[in-house]
C-alpha cells in the first residue's frame, strides 16, 4: 500500500508539471472562426463598410469598403495566411480606394495574428504590425 501511495504522488507531481508547463505557453491561441472585424486606421476615419468575416470553413468574405471580397484563410496557433482574395471591380470613390488598397494588401501580407480583447493585430513576415481590426459585436 505504501508503494502505491508513493507511485500515485509521483504521477500527480509529473501531471502537475505538464499542466503548469502548458499554462506558461508564450503563444495565446487565436481563434477567428465565426467572427467579423472592421479595420482601424489612425489616419483614415471613414472606412465605408469595410469588414472581414472569418468562417468556420476556412473561408473569409467581406467588403474592402467598396468591393466585395472572398477567399481562404489558414490559422495555426498565431500563424495566419489569408488569400488570395477574389474581388468585385467597382470604382472606389471618396478615398475608399485607399482604404481598399491598404486593407486588402495587409490581409494578404499577414503572417501572424495576435488577439487582445476585441482587437486583432496582423503582422507581416518582418514582425511589423500592418493592420489593426476591431471585433464587430452582434448588435452592430
Amino acid at each position: 500500500m505504501l508503494i502505491l501511495g508513493i507511485v500515485m504522488k509521483k504521477i500527480l507531481v509529473i501531471a502537475g508539471f505538464f499542466i503548469a508547463l502548458a499554462a506558461c505557453s508564450d503563444v495565446e491561441k487565436v481563434t477567428l472562426a465565426g467572427s467579423e472585424w472592421k479595420p482601424v486606421f489612425q489616419d483614415i476615419k471613414d472606412t465605408g463598410n469595410a469588414f472581414v468575416r472569418f468562417g468556420d470553413d476556412g473561408r473569409v468574405n467581406g467588403s474592402s469598403g467598396c468591393n466585395l471580397m472572398q477567399g481562404g484563410f489558414t490559422l495555426t496557433k498565431d500563424q495566419i495566411t489569408i488569400g488570395p482574395l477574389a474581388m468585385t471591380r467597382m470604382a472606389c470613390l471618396d478615398g475608399l480606394g485607399i482604404v481598399q488598397q491598404r486593407f486588402v494588401g495587409a490581409l494578404e501580407k499577414a503572417t501572424k495574428a495576435s488577439l487582445e480583447g476585441l482587437t486583432l493585430s496582423l503582422y507581416d513576415g518582418d514582425g511589423r504590425k500592418i493592420l489593426e481590426l476591431r471585433k464587430v459585436s452582434s448588435n452592430e
